[in-house]
Parts: structure tokens; sequence; C-alpha cells
């Protein structure tokens, strides 16, 4: 079993041209910009005393000024055309920034 299947969620964002983060991006990012993070395991499947599955769970945040973004969409075919499960948790405006932050919750078998 091995952690490195989070490094898909990576490669899938980097297919959307828009610039990706892990974990928190710069302090001077220009919207529009993503920031990517696992957050744990939801479910481990196990056999012989040890875990030989297990279901990783993360977020991806979506953050720009432009109003209806055609590039939300963009995120969403990456995922799925990777096929990372995902769903869209919120999209709302940040009031001490004014950006529109999209925010999906995915998983991944790794």
């Amino acid at each position: 079993m091995s952690l490195q299947s989070i490094k898909k969620i990576r490669d899938a964002l980097l297919q959307t041209g828009i610039p990706a983060h892990h974990y928190e991006a710069p302090k001077k990012s220009k919207a529009p910009y993503l920031v990517w993070a696992e957050e744990g395991a939801d479910t481990a499947w196990s056999g012989d005393n040890k875990i030989r599955r297990q279901t990783i769970n993360g977020t991806v945040d979506f953050f720009t000024l432009q109003e209806f973004d055609p590039r939300a969409d963009q995120v969403q075919e990456a995922l799925g055309q990777a096929q990372i499960p995902y769903r869209l948790l919120s999209i709302q405006k940040e009031e001490d920034t004014g950006l529109i932050h999209y925010e999906w919750e995915w998983e991944i078998i790794g």
C-alpha cells in the first residue's frame, strides 16, 4: 500500500493549466489558482495483519475573481478524466478578498 497515489490529484490538476499549489498558495498568489490537500484515510481494508488498500480523501479549492468562471468546469473535467471521484461542497464569495471560492472533496484508493 502506497500513499504515492495522491500524486494522481496533482497530475490531474496540472492538466487544467491553472496554477495548482499543495496545502497552501504563496502569499501573493493572483487569482485564478488552485489549492489541494489530502486530509486522511476514510476507509481501510486489511489482511494478514497489514493494510492492503485504503481510501484517501481531501479537497481541491479553486479561487477566482470571475463569476461563473468556466475554469471551474475544467477542474471537474480533469478529475473526471483521471477517474477521481469528487463532489462539489460549496461555492462562496470570500468577503475579505472578494474571491469566488469553489471547494470539492475527492477520494482515491491508495
